[in-house]
């Protein structure tokens, strides 16, 4: 069992109301940034962001894991007092991020960051032996203490809206491995938007050892842990054929992962 606490503290949510250029370094921006309470001024090297964006805003004094205490101070005569917050900065993302953190727009203006991402946790690690993959994943776990304690298992509620459509009008899946592979299911979702996955998810990941990739690949990989099914995103787009083939590799082949491994 490991407690996860984080050193995080005086971090809120702030929207930026303006964005100048840093009158002696093009490369820095000058950022007002609205936190209810008063408007910062903020001098940010990061470019992702646009006026009326919210943002994790480290305030004068706060505690960053990845930095320390967070102190206002002058860029060429310029005042900065606080910090415009990356996901890396926070302790969300593994590496450096490539800008700062953009919140959703609903993030209530001052809000303490700590009420939108439950940053303490506790990490239960148990040792699954193989003759029990039905252990390896949380509700796996869970199915078996309430076994063990006679307690009733609870699971998520599944909701969810489908057409009449059959799969087959839009792909076909053909096993040529049906003994290591007797069944294969599929699902077609359509007009998704590939983006940023939200904070408590990001989070999620990161407590259980993956990295977060985009909303797609986060929730496959979240999903997989939490019923232990192995679950995979394709472009219906990019598929050759439309059709989905099971099989074993073949002599010389390799293979390119999603982080380009």
């Amino acid at each position: 069992m490991e407690n996860i606490s984080t050193e995080i503290e005086k971090v809120v949510v702030g929207k930026i109301t303006a964005i100048d250029h840093h009158p002696e370094n093009k490369k820095l921006s000058v950022c007002q940034v609205d936190i209810k309470e008063e408007t910062l001024q903020i001098i940010c090297g990061a470019k992702n962001m646009k006026v009326s964006d919210k943002a994790a805003v480290a305030l004068e004094g706060a505690r960053l894991p990845q930095i320390g205490i967070i102190k206002s101070k002058k860029f060429k005569d310029v005042l900065s007092s606080g910090m415009l917050c990356s996901a890396s900065e926070l302790g969300i993302e593994p590496g450096e991020s490539p800008g700062i953190l953009i919140l959703k727009e609903d993030a209530v203006l001052g809000e303490d960051l700590r009420k939108i991402i439950e940053f303490d946790d506790t990490i239960f690690d148990f040792e699954i032996h193989s003759n029990r993959p039905d252990l390896m994943s949380i509700i796996g776990i869970a199915r078996e203490i309430a076994a063990i304690t006679n307690n009733k298992l609870k699971t998520p509620e599944i909701k969810i809206k489908e057409k009449d459509e059959r799969i087959e009008k839009d792909i076909t899946v053909k096993i040529e491995a049906e003994d290591l592979c007797p069944r294969y299911a599929g699902r077609v979702i359509k007009d998704i938007k590939i983006e940023e996955s939200p904070l408590w998810l990001k989070w999620k990941l990161r407590l259980l050892g993956a990295r977060p990739i985009n909303n797609i690949v986060d929730i496959t990989n979240f999903v997989m842990m939490e019923t232990g099914q192995p679950l995979h995103a394709f472009d219906l787009d990019l598929i050759k054929g439309k059709t989905i083939i099971v099989r074993k590799n073949r002599p010389g082949e390799t293979i390119c992962t999603l982080d380009d491994v």
